[in-house]
């Protein structure tokens, strides 16, 4: 049985309540988790031995991180989403890939929910509604497809709770809530398309 605190700062006290948990990810023998202020923290499961911990400057996703092998190059990475930007984490050392994007980050726009992969691209939805394709090695936008015909972030929905990827048919999955205002339905105008519903998109036909 082992246990490891997290440092806190002032900040970190202040807010915990505001803040909502990431389920830790295990993955060849190593425990990888987000702390209460914004690190990225690697533990040896047997014993809770601190490898590695990385601070972020922004709140991370909160709907989790992704845990990514590599089989092209044996490498293991760590994908988080970070106030606007994605970034990608040697999960060995905790290093960022500085091959991918700028010194190993992209600008998004901010994201709630982690990624998937997909072949060679890292799939995401930020909340503006854009379903966003990068290359996985290089981090260049290869496309962006927009869920609503018009953006307008007073009443569109924000894909929060979670995304899912069918590999064999090609089509990512992302569910969206409610249009804003999220809690007084009467002052939501027009039809609120693709609002509290699953939308599947084709990564090949890139259509929703």
């Amino acid at each position: 049985f082992w246990k490891y605190n997290p440092i806190e700062t002032s900040y970190s006290k202040k807010t915990w309540k505001s803040r909502i948990g990431i389920n830790p990810i295990y993955a060849d023998g190593i425990v990888y988790f987000v702390s209460a202020n914004w690190e990225l923290i690697a533990l040896e499961a047997d014993n809770g031995k601190l490898v590695w911990s990385k601070e972020f400057n922004f709140e991370i996703g909160k709907r989790g991180i992704l845990y990514h092998f590599d089989k092209a190059i044996n490498k293991s990475f760590i994908l988080v989403n970070s106030g606007s930007k994605i970034y990608k984490v040697n999960a060995k050392n905790g290093k960022l890939e500085k091959k991918f994007g700028l010194y190993g980050s992209v600008n998004v726009e901010k994201s709630l929910i982690p990624p998937v992969i997909y072949k060679n691209y890292i799939i995401l939805t930020n909340i503006k509604g854009e379903i966003i394709g990068l290359k996985f090695d290089t981090g260049e936008k290869v496309f962006k497809k927009q869920i609503n015909k018009k953006y307008d972030f007073k009443l569109y929905s924000v894909p929060w709770g979670g995304a899912a990827l069918d590999i064999k048919n090609g089509i990512y999955f992302v569910v969206t809530g409610n249009p804003r205002p999220y809690h007084v339905g009467i002052f939501r105008p027009g039809d609120n398309k693709n609002a509290n519903s699953i939308i599947a998109f084709g990564i090949k036909e890139k259509k929703i």
